[in-house]
């Protein structure tokens, strides 16, 4: 099985071993450069998504590559807040 396939199929053991061969520490740092303000936790749990990002840094950390690395925001003035399914208010923000 390639890494894409395992990937591709959310095998979170392909994912844990190559986030444990690169280093927390250097994924930490390319999640804060492709935008992600967050506090992330340096614990292997974090290769999982067990952190706690707003959904507009994940937007803008995946505007990012789809840029191919160019930083730009998300924001607009279209979106200023979000709710959960049923309409519970999450967050808010200012653009």
């Amino acid at each position: 099985m390639t890494v894409r396939e395992a990937l591709e199929q959310s095998l979170n053991s392909a994912s844990v071993r190559i986030g444990l061969a690169c280093g927390l520490d250097p994924i930490i740092r390319t999640m804060h450069t492709l935008g992600v303000n967050a506090e992330i936790d340096n614990q292997p749990a974090m290769l999982l998504g067990a952190v706690g990002v707003p959904p507009i840094e994940m937007a803008d950390a995946y505007s990012t590559i789809a840029r191919v690395g160019s930083r730009g925001s998300v924001n607009n003035p279209f979106i200023n807040a979000s709710k959960a399914c049923g309409g519970t208010f999450v967050a808010s923000w200012t653009n």
